[in-house]
This record gives C-alpha cells, sequence and structure tokens, in this order.
C-alpha cells in the first residue's frame, strides 16, 4: 500500500525566480530533499498546514530563518 503525501510545498527559488513544486510528508522533510540537491539553497516554501493555515518559511543559505533582522 502506497502512502499518499500530506502537503505540496509550492517553492521559490530567490535565486532564478523559478517556481516548482513538490510533496512530502512535513515541512523537514521537503526541506531535507531540496537540500539535499542545492545545499546552499535561498528562497521560500509555502503550504497550507493541517489547521488550513497558509504557511511562509523563507530558506536562506539552507537554514531556515526566523523572519526577525
Amino acid at each position: 500500500m502506497k502512502i499518499k503525501n500530506r502537503y505540496k510545498f509550492k517553492i521559490l527559488n530567490g535565486d532564478t525566480g523559478e517556481n516548482s513544486e513538490i510533496e512530502a510528508m512535513s515541512f523537514k522533510k521537503a526541506l531535507k530533499s531540496i537540500l539535499t540537491t542545492k545545499p546552499k539553497f535561498n528562497g521560500a516554501l509555502y503550504y497550507t498546514n493541517k489547521k488550513g493555515k497558509y504557511v511562509m518559511h523563507s530558506i536562506e543559505k539552507g537554514k531556515k530563518q526566523n523572519g526577525q533582522l
């Protein structure tokens, strides 16, 4: 039996401005799959969480940013 991925993540590449989409079970697994191909990824991940809220995470040099400067 194949397990269906829970979330669809929209990826915005900050270097090229390119949009793409991947499926994963969690944010952590989605980020890990991106970082295996591009270790110094700059951009953002967007998705809708289980409570229906639209969530955006900024990624800079392969690490999640907390939004505070």
